[in-house]
């Protein structure tokens, strides 16, 4: 079942690595390829680092204590814990 190319997403946008290098993405079931995905470069790195930094100082994220992220976090963590077998199947 193929699965459309998919490319880095920084800054709010989706993007190709700044090269254009790709990746091929295999089925473990059998090696046939899936799909291609960006191959990103340490120049995208810095830029999605850049760009996250620049998110976290300027959203509420960075105004919420240590004990609220940790209650977020956890809920998340219950959240993908519940729907493990759902994420996996996306993953193949």
């Amino acid at each position: 079942m193929p699965v459309p190319a998919a490319g880095l997403f920084i800054d709010g946008a989706g993007r190709a690595a700044a090269d254009g290098a790709t990746l091929g993405v295999l089925s473990p079931l059998d090696g046939s390829r899936l799909t291609t995905i960006a191959d990103a470069t340490a120049q995208d790195l810095d830029a999605a680092c850049r760009s996250a930094r620049s998110a976290f100082e300027r959203g509420d994220w960075s105004r919420r204590s240590p004990v609220e992220r940790k209650k977020v976090l956890l809920k998340m963590a219950d959240l993908i814990e519940a729907r493990a077998l759902d994420l996996a199947v996306l993953g193949v």
